[in-house]
């Protein structure tokens, strides 16, 4: 755990420092197309919630991913039929998760660009202030503050959506494999090709197969945003 936290603190450290890198090699005539404040925002904040996926990167997929091949090698070894019945909905996760995602993806860019632009109009607000006091503009920016608040409230909002999509069709999945597992486990039993005892321990060894294959969904996901946000600063 110290490592991968010393790992997160370097790499974020590498990204920020090549992102300054690339603004000082900026030609005049970009500055005039892009803010202080979008600048700032991508150096600092954006570059934050990569260090999450960092950390994770190569641990987990190992750690659960090993996990979930000795367990399913331990259902294999007990009934070959067990294994395919606890494997059954895996590929279609396979199918239909990547392609919610993509929504999720699409809508993550969205976020990014309307955050950006908060910023900067904030950074507008902060820099011509004495101009919105003389014009007696404030009710104006309020107004058009708000507009930007409500389309990042709205693009969060199908966030959510898409994502608790993806989690109800991974719950369904989950909920579904131990019914035909019971199922299958016990129509062997009772016609003699599997003993009770290796009904009972591959039972208990299913229970201990979701959670890591919970793991590696969760951190496909993060992969898929840490990437669009990379892109997005990039």
């Amino acid at each position: 755990n110290v490592f991968k936290g010393l790992s997160v603190e370097r790499i974020l450290r590498r990204l920020r420092f090549e992102r300054y890198g690339r603004v000082l090699r900026f030609p005049q005539p970009a500055f005039r197309k892009i803010g202080s404040g979008e600048i700032i925002q991508m150096i600092n904040a954006e570059v934050e919630p990569l260090g999450g996926f960092i950390g994770d990167a190569f641990a987990l997929p190992v750690f659960q991913g090993g996990t979930l091949l000795v367990i399913f090698g331990f259902v294999l070894y007990q009934s070959v039929w067990l294994a395919l019945a606890a494997i059954a909905f895996y590929p279609v996760q396979f199918w239909i998760v990547p392609k919610l995602q993509r929504k999720v993806n699409q809508l993550g860019k969205q976020r990014v660009r309307l955050a950006r632009s908060r910023s900067e109009r904030i950074g507008e607000t902060v820099a011509g202030v004495t101009e919105i006091h003389a014009h007696n503009t404030a009710r104006f920016e309020l107004a058009e503050f708000s507009r930007r608040l409500g389309e990042i409230y709205y693009t969060r909002y199908d966030i959510y959506r898409w994502k608790f999509v993806i989690k109800f069709i991974n719950n369904t999945v989950q909920a579904l494999g131990p019914f035909f597992f019971y199922s299958i486990g016990g129509y062997l039993v009772i016609r003699g090709g599997l003993s009770f005892g290796a009904l009972v321990a591959v039972l208990a060894a299913y229970k201990d197969l979701s959670p890591p294959w919970r793991e590696l969904l969760n951190f496909y996901q993060l992969k898929e945003d840490s990437r669009i946000k990379d892109e997005q600063i990039v």
